[in-house]
């Protein structure tokens, strides 16, 4: 089956020095199977994250507010059979936040 990923970053520089930055990207998975007899599977999903910030003048300090599997969309992480039963991981739900960072 597929998988595709699509990304695009772009940055806007403004008057006073500083910039408005942001990114987005989408992941595709058309599904899968976890192990070989095809009981398991992880059916089809898509993750969308995106990050929309600031850059002060002097290209020190960023702030920026971000995002990610924004559809909040189900899927795993990992998935493991043995002679105990069966051992699944969930991926993250929807997250956000903001992050700010400063370079020396």
């Amino acid at each position: 089956k597929w998988t595709a990923t699509a990304g695009a970053d772009f940055k806007y520089p403004l008057a006073n020095g500083g910039a408005v930055n942001a990114n987005a990207n989408i992941y595709h998975n058309d599904g899968f199977y976890w192990e070989a007899t095809n009981r398991f599977g992880q059916p089809a999903f898509t993750l969308v994250n995106a990050t929309v910030g600031y850059t002060f003048p002097g290209e020190r300090v960023n702030v920026s507010a971000w995002g990610r599997n924004l559809g909040n969309t189900y899927h795993q992480n990992y998935h493991v059979l043995s002679s105990f039963g069966r051992v699944v991981s969930d991926a993250e739900p929807r997250m956000y936040g903001v992050t700010a960072t400063i370079e020396y």
